[in-house]
C-alpha cells in the first residue's frame, strides 16, 4: 500500500520514529509504563520477523526479481526461490556466525575469569 511516492509503512515508521525521539528528548520514557506489555513486546517481536524476512534474499544469496510488497507474498518469493540458494553465501554466513559465537565465547570467559 503506498500513498503517494513513500511507502505507507515507510511513514509510520519515520512518524514513531520522530515520536521516540521527542519523547526521549521532552524526558517522557516513563510513559511506556502506559503501554500495555503485550502491545510493546508484540510490536518488538513484528518488527524483528519483518527485518529477518527482508534479510533473507541476501542472507541465502538468493535470486529473486521483483521481491513483492506484503509479506505473505514476499515468504512465498523467498521459499519458491530456495532451491537456486548459492552455496558461497551459505559457507559465508555460517562462517560469520561461527566467529561471531567464538567472539561472544570469548568474552563471556573473559567476564568468568575476571570474577
Amino acid at each position: 500500500m503506498t500513498c503517494g511516492r513513500i511507502p505507507l509503512l515507510s511513514r509510520f515508521g519515520l512518524v514513531a520514529g520522530l515520536l521516540l525521539f521527542a519523547m526521549g528528548v521532552l524526558r517522557m520514557g516513563r510513559m511506556i509504563e502506559f503501554v500495555p506489555y503485550p502491545v510493546t513486546t508484540g510490536f518488538t517481536a513484528g518488527i524483528a520477523v519483518v527485518i529477518a524476512t527482508l534479510q533473507l534474499k541476501d542472507l541465502l544469496g538468493l535470486e529473486i526479481s521483483h521481491m513483492p510488497e506484503h509479506f505473505v507474498e514476499r515468504v512465498q518469493a523467498i521459499a519458491l526461490a530456495l532451491p537456486g540458494a548459492r552455496a558461497p553465501d551459505l559457507a559465508l554466513r555460517e562462517t560469520f556466525l561461527a566467529w561471531q559465537r567464538v567472539v561472544e565465547a570469548r568474552e563471556d570467559l573473559d567476564r568468568l575469569i575476571r570474577i
